[in-house]
Order: C-alpha cells, then structure tokens, then sequence
C-alpha cells in the first residue's frame, strides 16, 4: 500500500496544481449538473457566489456554516 501511495505521490507531483484545479472544478459541475440539473447548477453558482463574496468581504467562513447549521438543528430538534 506504502508503495502504491508513492507511486501516486510522484504522479500527482508531475501534473500542475491548476490542471488538478480545473479539472475538478469541472468534475463537479459534471456531477452536480447529472444529479440535480438546471436547478442544481443555479444553486451551486449561488453558494459559489456567496462564499467568494464573504472572503472578499472578510467575513468567517464559520458564520456561513451558523447559517446552515441553526435551521437544521432548529428542524430537528
């Protein structure tokens, strides 16, 4: 296992940071858009959006997170 690990180590050292970036990103937006559609998408450029927005601000991410948390636990509860 120690082995294979180093194997990809190296692999992932060869490929640049953005490339990795990038493909994610589109990775994401692939399985967002396949599960969930136009909808989906639309909500995931909104949240995109809102947390760009609260770093430029200089807003903790932590408030954010609060936001999301006290509904779902107020719903449960």
């Amino acid at each position: 296992m120690l082995i294979l690990a180093k194997r990809i180590i190296r692999l992932i050292r060869m490929i640049s940071y953005r490339t990795i970036t990038q493909f994610m990103l589109i990775f994401l937006i692939a399985i967002v858009g396949y599960f969930t559609g136009i909808r989906g998408l639309f909500l995931m450029s909104i949240a995109t959006a809102i947390g760009i927005m609260a770093q430029l601000v200089g807003i903790r991410k932590v408030h954010l997170m609060g936001v999301l948390a006290l509904p779902t636990i107020l719903n449960y509860s």
